[in-house]
């Protein structure tokens, strides 16, 4: 059996790869980054905590635990300069990903990353691989209807792929036709609170969330959950819609229980759709 590290950033999604990596009886260790992953995985990987600044002790380490394959769950705030500040061994590899390196956070880093493993003798696994259940699939989740907000989910899927061409975000907010916002440094969660303080009179507005154009789909996918629905409710959103297949689902039950509770419709769109 091949022996996976699971590197885990910020938010749920590394604890639900590691209780879907449990259920299949992976042979796999918990990698968590300081100051980014939460307090199951700090505690799971408490042995194999580290700095981003100093990855290239972890990779070695791997290498010496008999680590064949990496899942790389959980995103990256913008780190501080004590976090980042390289050591020799990380500086080689920064040089060798090349300029992008020092744009932390953005998918041409990520894509380089996983690329420099794979020269390393790693294969970079994705969450479809090793928790498919969950990817988002096509339809309606839960009980409110979706279609009347059609207009504004073509609308913001058209937006959310012109900004994932630029490297920007995965996510924008739209109102009757109108764009209230788009995803930028600050996070889906923030954008919502933020959009929420420009809605207008009448049907509420809606989340988009797409997989960035020519993205590597093993790394760093739009991703919701029960805290997504909440923040929407408390903004005065109609509903979320997310690109079916190119997305994750964390807390799935919890989340659509609280969009029914709420009044949210939820729905995995496809370009068949748009």
């Amino acid at each position: 059996m091949e022996k996976i590290a699971l590197v885990a950033g910020d938010t749920g999604l590394p604890d639900a790869v590691a209780q879907s990596l449990d259920a299949a009886g992976a042979d796999f260790m918990v990698f968590p980054i300081r100051g980014h992953a939460g307090p199951e995985m700090m505690n799971r990987g408490k042995d194999n905590v580290f700095r981003i600044g100093n990855a290239a002790a972890t990779l070695r380490k791997m290498k010496r635990l008999g680590i064949t394959q990496i899942v790389m769950a959980g995103g990256l705030r913008r780190p501080t300069l004590r976090e980042i500040w390289p050591s020799l061994g990380t500086l080689r590899i920064m040089i060798v990903i090349g300029l992008k390196a020092l744009r932390l956070g953005d998918d041409g880093l990520l894509s380089g990353i996983a690329q420099y493993l794979e020269k390393q003798g790693m294969a970079v696994r994705g969450i479809a691989q090793v928790a498919p259940q969950l990817i988002t699939v096509r339809g309606e989740y839960g009980k409110y209807g979706w279609e009347k907000y059609m207009d504004d989910i073509k609308r913001g899927f058209a937006v959310a792929k012109e900004l994932g061409r630029l490297d920007v975000g995965q996510s924008v907010v739209v109102q009757q036709g109108l764009v209230l916002g788009l995803e930028g440094i600050e996070g889906t969660d923030s954008l919502i609170k933020r959009c929420g303080g420009l809605r207008r009179k009448g049907p509420g507005p809606v989340l988009v969330k797409t997989c960035k154009p020519g993205q590597d789909r093993r790394i760093d996918l739009p991703t919701i959950g029960a805290t997504t629905v909440l923040n929407a409710r408390d903004a005065g959103f109609a509903g979320i819609a997310i690109e079916a297949g190119a997305a994750i689902m964390v807390d799935f039950g919890q989340m659509v229980a609280s969009a029914d509770k709420y009044g949210l419709f939820i729905v995995g769109v496809t370009d068949e759709d748009l």
